[in-house]
């Protein structure tokens, strides 16, 4: 399994690869699963590594901003590549760090190694990663979470999945075209042919 980032272009070559789910992290680019964990503010943070405590403290305090997290390592966990988009759009300081916090809360959470695929050549020749060990006992604890946070608003029953899916019709999400669902750990992503 690889995780992996990089710009928008290299998205639309990969998402059409049923073996990589493709996550936008804060690409205007719209198409693929939006990870909706931008902060609104630098959190009041000081420093650069402030910043990465109070972020990892704004994603892990919130169940539905860890559930988005949660399916990355869910993904890999399940033999699939993981593609996330980041796009520079401001090209600031606060944004290169806040890339760099989530990268590095994610590498050291579970102990990936995500690497940075701009080109086709870069795809093919980046190696697998795995969870550490103590990786691994990190994602069963939030595995664990996971599955409370599931039953507490009811996400795994299929009535509740066809109301998601019928809102995401009806704000152009999808147009009603959906072909299959993929499952990808406990999330649905849905595609359109």
């Amino acid at each position: 399994m690889k995780l992996m980032y990089g710009p928008p272009e290299m998205a639309e070559y990969l998402k059409n690869n049923a073996n990589v789910m493709v996550v936008n992290f804060n690409s205007l680019k719209q198409g693929f699963y939006e990870l909706n964990l931008l902060p609104l503010n630098a959190l009041g943070a000081v420093d650069e590594y402030d910043f990465d405590l109070k972020y990892l403290s704004y994603v892990f305090s919130d169940d539905f901003r860890f559930c988005q997290i949660y399916s990355i390592p869910s993904a890999i966990f399940n033999a699939k590549d993981v593609f996330i988009v980041v796009d520079y759009v401001l090209h600031s300081d606060w944004e290169y760090n806040l890339v760099e916090s989530f990268l590095k809360m994610i590498q050291v959470r579970y102990g990936f190694n995500p690497c940075s695929v701009n080109t086709i050549e870069d795809y093919s020749i980046i190696k697998e990663t795995d969870f550490a060990p103590y990786g691994i006992v990190n994602f069963d604890e939030d595995s664990t979470r996971y599955v409370k946070i599931a039953e507490r608003y009811n996400l795994q029953n299929p009535e509740y999945r066809n109301y998601v899916e019928r809102q995401m019709i009806k704000e152009g999400y999808l147009d009603g075209e959906t072909v299959g669902t993929q499952t990808v750990g406990n999330w649905y992503t849905y595609y359109i042919e």
